[in-house]
């Protein structure tokens, strides 16, 4: 960013007494995150760097606060374009490792008690008043699961649902010669989506809640009623065996099988 740029930024942001700060939001292309800078700033010494250097420039802006924690130094400054300036003009002087401004983003947290489904009930199995509940409200308070966990789901077959959104199609397989894709057939009756549901359904205030949201998860067909049909037992075992070890290769910590029931 040029200098005549961040001086039309700070022309602005006026200052008044009741006003922190008067701030704008980069919004990244294809994402619904908003990132507001802030008139802090944030940044790390280079090893051995000379400090009578570094301070000269924050000697020539009004800063306050300035604190030391974790090896970062951070500071506050009158507004948002003075903390852009006195960044560049840290950078310039090659004290610095990194400097920035530092940046906030409003996240929207959704509860899933807040969950349509669990407020009315339909979810009894993850509650614990339920004969059958899991309790799982008592493993919220602890982890949602993470992104590093894979689940593999065994079943007829898993469509691309917006409840799912770390359904990995890409590891998605199917295990039978019917068709290539994973993709449910006509007739499923979207038994592998509500297993897949129950397991990692997101916690965003639509339908159902999953027990580990934040894990992600990926399909796989079986083709059920032609194993059904198989009475060569050796050969539906080694069917069996060869599907739960693709599965393990593609990453899968957890399996969740119907047919190993």
């Amino acid at each position: 960013m040029r200098s005549d740029q961040l001086n039309d930024i700070r022309k602005l942001f006026p200052t008044k007494p009741e006003i922190d700060f008067v701030s704008f939001a980069l919004t990244p292309e294809n994402d619904k995150a908003c990132f507001y800078a802030t008139n802090t700033v944030v940044l790390e010494l280079k090893s051995g760097a000379n400090t009578s250097d570094f301070n000269k420039v924050l000697a020539q802006h009004p800063v306050s606060g300035k604190k030391e924690s974790y090896g970062m130094i951070t500071f506050k400054t009158k507004d948002v374009g003075e903390a852009f300036k006195i960044s560049h003009e840290l950078l310039q002087s090659g004290t610095v490792k990194w400097v920035q401004p530092n940046f906030i983003e409003k996240l929207k947290v959704h509860s899933a008690l807040a969950e349509p489904w669990y407020q009315d009930g339909k979810l009894f199995q993850l509650r614990d008043s339920s004969q059958f509940g899991i309790n799982a409200e008592l493993a919220w308070k602890l982890s949602k699961g993470c992104r590093n966990i894979k689940v593999a789901v065994h079943d007829k077959g898993l469509p691309v649902h917006p409840e799912l959104p770390n359904h990995r199609v890409d590891l998605s397989f199917s295990a039978d010669n019917e068709r290539q894709d994973a993709l449910p057939y006509e007739d499923d009756h979207n038994h592998g989506l509500g297993c897949a549901a129950i397991i990692g359904a997101a916690h965003d205030g639509e339908g159902m809640a999953g027990v580990a949201p934040n894990c992600e998860l990926f399909g796989v067909r079986l083709g059920l009623d032609l194993v059904w049909q198989n009475t060569d037992l050796s050969l539906s075992e080694e069917w069996r065996i060869w599907v739960l070890m693709l599965s393990i290769c593609l990453g899968a910590l957890v399996l969740y099988n119907w047919l190993l029931r």
